[in-house]
């Protein structure tokens, strides 16, 4: 399984690439998709969906960075790191945010978005892992 690792990782890293790229149009054009919007049923300003817009476009670079590097262990682990953080924060967030003000489908629907970028992380990090344990077999 090893072995498959590195194409696995990297065109997953492609993929969340494409799907930050989404986001950053999206909250650009405030089209506000469920998908593509982690709190889709809060109002925002404007300002805000920029500059989350201009956010996101700067992840969907980095991930792509990584995608196209993925032989440079450092690029990759950083992004992974970077994106413990991000989750860090999400759950900061939903923790500390009165989330029973909303209706109970509003919540899930919040905790799901959650799980989707956690799982995504665990994902990445996962083939990360097998991946430097073939590479590690090589040397």
């Amino acid at each position: 399984m090893t072995e498959r690792a590195r194409p696995v990782l990297q065109w997953s890293l492609h993929a969340g690439a494409v799907y930050f790229g989404l986001v950053a149009v999206a909250h650009m054009i405030g089209m506000k998709l469920p998908v593509l919007y982690i709190y889709p049923m809060l109002p925002s300003y404007a300002y805000q969906d920029k500059l989350i817009a201009i956010l996101s476009f700067g992840w969907a670079l980095m991930i792509r960075a990584a995608a196209r590097h993925v032989e440079r262990e450092e690029i990759v682990r950083a992004l992974l790191v970077a994106g413990a953080g991000a989750i860090a924060g999400l759950l900061a967030i939903n923790l500390t945010t009165d989330l029973r003000a909303l209706p109970p489908s509003d919540v899930r629907a919040i905790w799901a978005g959650f799980a989707g970028m956690l799982s995504y992380l665990v994902w990445l990090a996962g083939w990360y892992w097998a991946a430097e344990i073939h590479r590690g077999r090589e040397r």
